[in-house]
């Protein structure tokens, strides 16, 4: 037993994962709910020990967040840092992306990590299903998730799609896409009930918003076909909202 999770579930969920044919864990929850509880426990115990080898520098590698970190630079301060205008809806349960500005940032100003987390706090980071935690005020409390307690702490954090309690997250997503400018998805499927969910569409104008001055949305299309990109460019055809896609190569 696991967590107050029978062996036999865990073995049965996995198995049953690896057989569905479903291209996500999501769209295998909506049709088996009953594996929910085994679910959120497996992918709190792998997305900790991924924090852990990440905390230590296992497996590193030039993400995109350092290219965007680069463009934050515009300045000799945290103060300058927290001026950026950026926010962003993450569906990632984990806190990588925290956890790489706050590192970034504390290197580059020689600031305390207490200091650092605070100015990428001060930026808008929206898990749409929740996380796993905060990000900690000590780096030495990064990835230190280890013991069965704790991981079942972090999992009680995670929200499957469909499920409810993320009203708050996605009304606070929405509310910035009607006010961006522009709109980059990374690495986002395009999947029809999150496009539905945060209305990215523009199917409805905010107050004040004409028409052509909408925002642009760029995606990246790595993994997709030709006639999907065709179809997720149909969705967000002018005069509402277009988007761009390139074929480019992005780390996760």
């Amino acid at each position: 037993m696991q967590a107050g999770i029978e062996k036999d579930e865990i073995t049965e969920f996995r198995e049953r994962l690896e057989r569905c044919g479903l291209n996500s864990v999501d769209a295998f929850l909506k049709k088996n709910p009953v594996f929910g509880r085994t679910a959120k426990l497996r992918i709190a115990q792998e997305l900790c020990a991924a924090e852990y080898q990440t905390a230590r520098g296992v497996g590193r590698t030039e993400t995109w967040v350092q290219y965007l970190f680069s463009h934050f630079l515009d300045g000799d301060s945290l103060g300058a840092f927290t001026r950026n205008k950026c926010t962003f809806v993450t569906l990632n349960y984990d806190r990588s992306l925290e956890f790489e500005l706050t590192r970034m940032l504390s290197n580059s100003y020689r600031e305390q990590w207490k200091a650092a987390a605070e100015a990428v706090r001060a930026l808008k980071i929206i898990h749409l299903h929740g996380s796993i935690g905060t990000m900690p005020d000590d780096e030495r409390l990064y990835g230190t998730t280890r013991e069965p307690g704790e991981v079942q702490d972090a999992a009680r954090g995670i929200l499957t799609l469909g499920e409810p309690g993320s009203d708050k997250e996605y009304a606070a997503a929405k509310k910035c896409l009607d006010a961006a400018e522009v709109v980059f998805c990374l690495g986002f499927g395009f999947h029809g009930e999150i496009i539905e969910n945060l209305d990215i569409r523009g199917k409805d104008l905010p107050e004040g918003r004409r028409a052509n001055n909408l925002p642009a949305v760029h995606g990246t299309c790595q993994g997709l076909t030709q006639s999907e990109v065709n179809r997720v460019t149909r969705q967000f055809a002018p005069p509402v909202r277009g988007i761009v896609a390139r074929q480019r190569n992005v780390e996760p």
